[in-house]
């Protein structure tokens, strides 16, 4: 841990109104810059995770968060992890959104804290052929943008606070992961580097994060990483949501791996321990035996695995294309039917924006104007923050370029770099993409 933070519990420290100021909220037009990671204020997790009926699964995390990740190929060779950072850096401009509209309507004197907590961040960004400085900024880069909006809103009759928690249990992306993060500075934006297991925090964090709403993200880099047993401790809450990136393709290569060895094609009769804490318990072994298709096979094992959720959390299983054949599926479990309409929605826009021509280059410089009001912002940042998904960095400086022209930005620069207005200062036009 190296950034400072704060909890909704006396026994865990400050509270996060006693942490965090609510003064001005800087100049009229800010440049976004890595400002270097703040002092700690030593806020502190409570101990590891307890769970005595998975002890065997909660060693296999350990055993996998020391093997090396795997090798990184530039994203756009990977349909897979493009589509998940589109489809999460959408879905994050919508989530602290749609809880603040609603909240919005019942003004209050309570603070609200939004928590997005990823609990396998990587080291930040991905390698990319097309991006500024070769590389794209991954889902918590995304989750911290987003809440930094969030928590900058001016039009809210109550405090927010933003708290982005960033786990991985490599050391070394420590210093990667915040020149990604810290340079969204605010007074009441929180962000935190963990460099543990997963396993060892996620208990202390849940407790936390008690009485915020809360969004985990399970990425993991392999089946064994989440064991359901993990999965199972962040539920309970009503206003918590949990996504799940579920490698159902590799699932079905284990249970093909586990056959061979067997030497049988009954499932009763072969053992994989990975599965069986994926899963917690042997539902994987009922697969249908006239289902002899790999595609079926995965999409069953994801229906599967979605109902192990608590019957009072609504789920959906959202599949990702790959070029190799085996899929990926987004896992979504939620308590409110609006959370789980709206991740659709983002899987929809991503699936089909960039395949045919949906709004005018007006449209989209007003979604910038909305998104980064204020700002002094270039196309190369623009691009790099994934506002719009699969852009090349010359649609984007067109669009940077007509939100002078439509009277939205003070000036714009030979670069395309642009001074946009404040909210309150621009001219009303048509609603954007996430209204």
């Amino acid at each position: 841990m190296s950034r400072s933070s704060s909890s909704n519990g006396a026994a865990f420290g400050p509270s996060p109104a006693a942490v965090f100021s609510t003064g001005a909220s800087g100049p009229r037009c800010r440049r976004l810059a890595y400002a270097g990671p703040p002092r700690s204020n030593g806020w502190r997790l409570p101990g590891k995770v307890s769970i005595p009926e998975c002890a065997d699964c909660l060693k296999a995390v350990a055993r996998a968060s020391r093997e090396d990740h795997p090798p990184d190929l530039p994203v756009e060779q990977r349909k897979q992890t493009e589509d998940k950072l589109n489809v999460l850096a959408d879905y994050y401009g919508a989530w602290p959104n749609t809880i603040l509209n609603g909240l919005k309507r019942f003004p209050t004197a309570t603070p609200v804290h939004l928590w997005i907590i990823d609990l396998f961040a990587g080291r930040g960004w991905h390698e990319s052929n097309t991006r500024p400085e070769a590389r794209r900024p991954g889902t918590a880069a995304a989750a911290v943008f987003r809440l930094w909006q969030a928590v900058s809103r001016l039009d809210l009759p109550f405090p927010v606070y933003g708290h982005l928690v960033a786990v991985d249990a490599d050391e070394e992306f420590e210093a990667s992961l915040h020149a990604e993060l810290d340079r969204f500075t605010h007074a009441n934006l929180m962000v935190e580097v963990i460099s543990k297991n997963c396993a060892d925090v996620i208990e202390g964090l849940r407790r936390l994060s008690l009485g915020g709403y809360t969004l985990w993200l399970f990425d993991p880099y392999g089946l064994e990483s989440i064991p359901f047993c993990l999965v199972r401790k962040v539920l309970g809450d009503k206003k918590t949501e949990v996504i799940v990136n579920l490698d159902a393709g590799n699932a079905q290569r284990v249970i093909d791996a586990a056959v061979r060895k067997a030497g049988t094609p009954d499932l009763r009769a072969v053992k994989s321990p990975t599965l069986d804490c994926l899963f917690g318990g042997d539902r994987w072994r009922d697969v249908p035996a006239e289902m002899t298709t790999t595609a079926k096979r995965e999409a069953w094992l994801a229906d599967r695995y979605a109902e192990l959720f608590p019957a009072s959390m609504l789920t959906q299983v959202l599949p990702m294309g790959s070029s190799s054949g085996f899929t990926r599926f987004f896992v979504q479990a939620a308590t409110h039917p609006t959370a789980r309409e709206r991740f659709k929605k983002s899987y929809d826009y991503v699936q089909t924006l960039w395949k045919k021509p949906r709004q005018s280059v007006e449209d989209l410089a007003r979604v910038l104007a909305r998104d980064l009001a204020g700002q002094e912002v270039s196309p190369a940042l623009v691009q790099s923050l994934g506002i719009f998904p699969g852009a090349s960095l010359a649609r984007i400086r067109n669009i940077c370029q007509h939100t002078f022209n439509l009277g939205l930005s003070s000036h714009c620069g030979p670069d395309g770099t642009v001074a946009l207005l404040p909210l309150d200062e621009q001219p009303k036009g048509p609603k954007g993409l996430f209204d």
